[in-house]
């Protein structure tokens, strides 16, 4: 006798063990009829001492124990009417219709009512035809029953198109085999897929454990007969029907996403028009559309109310009784909550609104020019210099000392609202800001003044704007052309190291008087600042005079 090789051995191994029977049950009843119930007209004809049904009657449903409530009367109808209703249904219908009691049972599983499952199947716009390896209740069962296949709990089980099932968490553990497990000799004639997989995943692919402990069954069986020739006709069988299940797989994979897509719309009407009815009634009730808005950024209430009020079902009066009660609280929270943000959108509008304005009337003072350099002591010939400076301007807790700007700022308006306010003010809001940089400015043209020991030509420049650029120097103030000198040093408490020789642009940042604007944060009035934290660098001044002299501009002073 010939040994066995490993892979058959592994095939015998496999049909070795135990099928589980509830490993893959079919779509309840109606599944569980791979064929269909054989007529009981076929059986009365084998019979013929038994009386025949006449057409025109029904099983009567009388000695049915299940059968009971509206179905009652629907089961007395002649079997013309039954077959004419039955065919405006749909397949869903006919399934459970099935399910509802033995009688229909065994009426619409019998082979003589294939007429009623087509039927139902072309009320279908779209649906793919039955594969020809699946009989027609079975077909309709995988594709509209949506539960697990194998225990028939859970809803909206996804659906595997190849394999044929809808497996829960649970049941693809006890239901499918990893693809690396199927024994090679049957992995060319079985179906796999990677649709559905347990968790955690343990292979790229996955067979039904019943279908290939069923194959092995046949495999070994086929193998037994020792007819080659055959058995060659029978795998090339299996091959096509793997290759039909592919392509009728893509079809109905293609079919159940429309249907998806359809339910999603139909569940996203079902939810507005339910939306549209609550409120409709708060309506009445005094509520206001923005009190129901629950969508704005800072909502707190929002899932509590789309929980309430977003759901897939009609609204129904016993239902309002129950949901007014729970919705006015919300409404409430939801309305204060609102005018709050409102607020503080008015409020962040109306503040950043002010710093772009008075940023404006910053940018209106100071330069930044370049300019060729013609000293001795350049290094470079033909290179530029870059000379800027920037003037101090109060930041916002300064220019809320004004009453109008904190007017402004405080009053509850909108942004456009307050910029029609601050034009009417312009005039005294710029007045008091002239008068601001005035101040420091001149106190610390002061303190330059006293400190120079030479004050012959304090004033000239020795530097030109180039490419014919207006020269920004012709328009500055002696007091403004006096700070800027090459020469002028201060020192500031405000810096780290309060000795540190400091220039006039350094005081106006370490002190914060360039007025920085931002319209996060909020701001409080701040009195003008105080000055006597600066004053004048003598040693520094000196040192500067030196280091000019040595650069042959001793009665030259530069502008920084």
């Amino acid at each position: 006798m010939p040994r066995r090789s490993s892979s058959q051995s592994t095939i015998v191994n496999l049909a070795g063990k135990r099928v589980q029977k509830d490993a893959i049950t079919v779509m309840d009843d109606v599944g569980q009829s791979a064929e269909f119930i054989k007529s009981k007209q076929e059986e009365q004809q084998s019979q013929p001492g038994k009386r025949q049904r006449t057409a025109n009657q029904l099983v009567n449903p009388a000695n049915d124990e299940t059968h009971v409530g509206k179905l009652g009367g629907l089961a007395n109808l002649p079997t013309e009417v039954f077959t004419e209703i039955a065919s405006h249904l749909w397949p869903l219908d006919i399934i459970n219709l099935t399910r509802s009691s033995k009688s229909f049972r065994s009426l619409l599983l019998n082979r003589s009512s294939i007429h009623i499952w087509q039927k139902a199947a072309n009320n279908v716009p779209g649906l793919p035809g039955c594969p020809p390896d699946m009989n027609l209740p079975l077909y309709l069962a995988f594709m509209f029953v949506e539960t697990c296949t194998s225990c028939g709990e859970g809803e909206h089980m996804e659906a595997d198109t190849i394999l044929r099932v809808r497996l829960c968490v649970p049941c693809r553990q006890s239901c499918l085999i990893p693809w690396n497990d199927v024994p090679p000799d049957i992995m060319p004639i079985i179906a796999h897929s990677a649709e559905i997989a347990p968790i955690p995943r343990q292979s790229n692919a996955y067979s039904l454990q019943y279908d290939v402990l069923s194959l092995v069954a046949e495999y070994e069986e086929k193998k037994g007969l020792n007819n080659a020739r055959a058995f060659r006709v029978w795998a090339a069988k299996k091959r096509r029907l793997v290759n039909t299940r592919f392509m009728y797989a893509y079809k109905m994979r293609k079919f159940l996403k429309a249907m998806d897509l359809v339910r999603e719309r139909k569940m996203d009407d079902i939810k507005a028009e339910r939306k549209e009815e609550i409120k409709h009634r708060l309506e009445e009730l005094g509520w206001t559309r923005e009190d129901m808005n629950f969508s704005y950024r800072g909502c707190l209430h929002q899932a509590e109310w789309f929980q309430l009020v977003s759901q897939p079902k009609p609204l129904t009066e016993r239902e309002w009784t129950d949901l007014e009660p729970q919705l006015i609280p919300l409404l409430k929270a939801n309305r204060e909550r609102r005018l709050y943000v409102q607020f503080q959108k008015r409020q962040d509008d109306r503040r950043g609104r002010l710093a772009e304005l008075l940023r404006a009337i910053k940018q209106q003072d100071g330069f930044t020019v370049q300019m060729p350099t013609q000293h001795p002591a350049t290094l470079v010939s033909g290179s530029l210099i870059t000379a800027s400076y920037e003037p101090p301007f109060p930041e916002l807790n300064y220019m809320l000392d004004c009453p109008v700007v904190l007017d402004l700022y405080e009053t509850d308006r909108t942004a456009t609202e307050l910029e029609a306010k601050f034009e009417q003010h312009r005039v005294e809001i710029e007045r008091y800001i002239t008068e601001w940089k005035a101040r420091i400015q001149t106190h610390c043209s002061k303190l330059a003044r006293q400190g120079l020991k030479n004050t012959k030509n304090i004033l000239q420049s020795s530097l030109v704007a180039s490419d014919n650029q207006p020269n920004p120097f012709a328009n500055l103030s002696d007091d403004i052309k006096l700070l800027l000198r090459a020469d002028s040093f201060f020192i500031t408490t405000a810096q780290f190291y309060s000795e540190r020789p400091v220039t006039y642009g350094s005081v106006l940042k370490f002190e914060g008087l360039l007025g920085t604007y931002t319209a996060l944060g909020a701001a409080i009035p701040k009195a003008p600042p105080s000055l006597d934290g600066i004053s004048w660098n003598a040693e520094a001044h000196n040192a500067a005079q030196e280091l000019l002299a040595c650069l042959g501009l001793p009665t030259c002073p530069t502008l920084k």
